[in-house]
């Protein structure tokens, strides 16, 4: 049985004038998906806000799509401070879609105050050189076309 079982009202930390300060971050920004080529680097901006009471540490963590911590930021923000935070990390070696997790991690609590999946397509290496191979063929084709179209003009 509880005290509200008895007629008993609980109370709570609030009722007796006692303030519960903490830091508490939450991803405000962030991509929901990002194509990246095999094994390059990707660059992630998550912005993060402390809507908390107090000044607090975040670390700003990426966990891949098998639960490793991948790169991971610290920032201090002071209550209701909002920073941007550049995440840097590589793709993975195999073209697939893969889903990671981006968290705030609240370093002053030990806690996870915050988390978003991300989507990370990663195509691959084979068709950056195809679409570079095209397009300098595409370049050699225009040159062709002009260096004709000269000729036929002068022909004249």
């Amino acid at each position: 049985m509880s005290a509200v079982d008895y007629g008993v009202a609980e109370a709570s930390a609030v009722d007796y004038g006692i303030a519960v300060t903490e830091a508490l971050f939450t991803i405000t920004s962030y991509p929901d998906k990002i194509t990246a080529y095999q094994s390059y680097t990707i660059n992630i901006n998550v912005s993060i806000k402390n809507e908390g009471s107090i000044e607090g540490t975040c670390e700003v963590r990426l966990r891949d799509h098998n639960n490793n911590i991948v790169a991971s930021r610290q920032i201090t923000l002071a209550v209701n401070e909002e920073k941007s935070v550049l995440i840097q990390t590589t793709a993975p070696s195999e073209a697939g879609s893969y889903t990671w997790l981006i968290e705030a991690y609240n370093i002053d609590t030990d806690t996870l105050d915050d988390s978003k999946s991300i989507t990370i397509e990663v195509v691959s290496v084979y068709n950056l050189y195809m679409l570079q191979m095209i397009n300098m063929m595409l370049l050699v084709l225009i040159v062709m076309i002009i260096v004709e179209l000269i000729s036929l003009v002068r022909a004249k």
